[in-house]
């Protein structure tokens, strides 16, 4: 399952993330047992969370990425899309905009003014170029 085309479906909902967890568990060749051993959860919570009953909490978010093996450059991919399948932003995010009222202006100007990829890209080159 590829994470960044998955990110960019409009079908993702709560079950994705549980999903994408499952497959690339079984990819690995781990059974449900063996990788709730490894993140330290017990297999029944491990299985609501790939069944989409449970959202997996942050503790658990950095061990599943971590024991999946998936690149350094996917884990933002991987954490929106646990976000998005519980309905709202990753708490990261979710903070820094509570703190940053400029922050939700520019969130609320894109949004108005549709803004594209495209434009998104020059603001985080522009932001990466301080």
């Amino acid at each position: 399952m590829d994470l960044k085309k998955l990110m960019k479906s409009p079908n993702v909902d709560k079950n994705t993330f549980g999903a994408f967890v499952r497959e690339c568990r079984e990819q690995k060749g781990l059974s449900v047992r063996a990788f709730a051993k490894i993140l330290g959860c017990s297999a029944a919570y491990l299985s609501d969370i790939e069944k989409g009953n449970r959202y997996a909490p942050k503790k658990y978010l950095d061990k599943i990425f971590e024991a999946l093996g998936l690149p350094e450059e996917d884990r933002q991919d991987f954490e929106d899309l646990a976000g998005a399948t519980r309905g709202f932003l990753y708490e990261d995010i979710n903070s820094y905009m509570g703190q940053q009222p400029l922050a939700r202006v520019a969130m609320r100007t894109a949004m108005e003014s549709n803004a594209s990829d495209e434009d998104w890209q020059a603001f985080i080159d522009g932001l990466r170029k301080k």
